[in-house]
């Protein structure tokens, strides 16, 4: 049975009260999208502290700094009234929580400058973030925009994605709207162990939000490595990541997944959990299997 896509309106809500926010990223604490999405919250009258790494850490998933003999180094920057880490997205949240002790009523991790949608979320910085949140407690939203690739050589480039990290900023202050009307007084913002990732694509009228699944059988932002100039099979050489569009195939699940949607121009919301177990289902198959059968 396929999952319902449900659509979320965009309204407009009343005044809610102010939430306390952690906004990071994995682009660095000086990329456009925290700076976009910052300025998005604090309109709406949320309270903002940014954590988030110095320099570029997109792709450590939830990779967070283990040395025992080494320092990870915090600073605050004046001129943007911002924390940044000498580390990756998780290790932001960490000092964000662990350090500088903060309380907020949730993690808000982007806006990413290309999306996350699939089997790339597993290994997103920006998602890693949410993640880490979620488990630690706190709700945690990742957000990120899609790339136009025929936008690669304008000058700047992808300029269509600087106006979806836009769009998602605006909805991303509806969406916290919506969840702070809806939920039961004395509640957390979301249940616990939840949250989100939201993907917006590079598009000038998108479609939905619609509510996805994660596919597990595509993306369509295509990472590959490729065997540079020169490289051996028996001796070894150098490899290159190679950044482009992947073509829509169909996904491992009868299902309606991300990828799918925002390859059709949707924007799309799903449903996270920091909880990797499997599904109950598979769990009990498993159970059975690995159980000796009583004669």
């Amino acid at each position: 049975m396929r999952l319902l896509a449900i659509f979320l309106p965009i309204l407009a809500f009343a005044q809610t009260p102010s939430l306390s926010i952690v906004l990071t990223n994995d682009d660095g604490y000086q990329a456009p999208g925290i700076a976009i999405v910052r300025g998005a919250l604090q309109q709406a009258g949320h309270r903002v502290t940014v954590v988030a790494p110095r320099v570029d850490q997109s792709g450590k998933g939830m990779s967070f700094f283990t040395s025992s003999t080494a320092r990870l180094n915090v600073a605050y920057d004046t001129t943007l009234n911002s924390w940044h880490v000498d580390g990756t997205p998780v290790d932001a949240v960490r000092v964000a929580l662990e350090v500088l002790q903060l309380k907020p009523d949730v993690v808000i991790s982007g806006a990413n400058f290309g999306e996350n949608l699939g089997v790339i979320a597993n290994s997103s910085g920006t998602v890693g973030a949410a993640i880490w949140s979620i488990n630690a407690g706190v709700p945690g939203i990742a957000v990120s925009a899609g790339l136009n690739f025929r936008e690669a050589t304008m000058n700047p480039p992808f300029p269509s994605t600087i106006t979806a990290m836009q769009k998602s900023a605006e909805w991303i202050v509806i969406l916290l709207a919506r969840l702070q009307q809806t939920r039961r007084a004395g509640e957390p913002l979301m249940p616990e162990g939840a949250g989100f990732n939201v993907n917006f694509p590079a598009v000038d009228t998108p479609g939905g939000p619609a509510m996805t699944a994660l596919s597990r059988g595509y993306n369509t932002l295509s990472l590959n490595l490729r065997a540079a100039p020169g490289f051996s099979t028996t001796t070894g050489g150098d490899v290159v990541l190679a950044a482009g569009p992947s073509g829509p195939a169909p996904d491992s699940l009868d299902k309606i997944n991300d990828a799918e949607m925002f390859a059709k121009g949707y924007a799309t919301i799903t449903p996270l959990g920091g909880d990797w177990t499997s599904a109950l289902s598979v769990m009990q198959q498993l159970r059975k299997r690995l159980t000796p059968t009583v004669e």
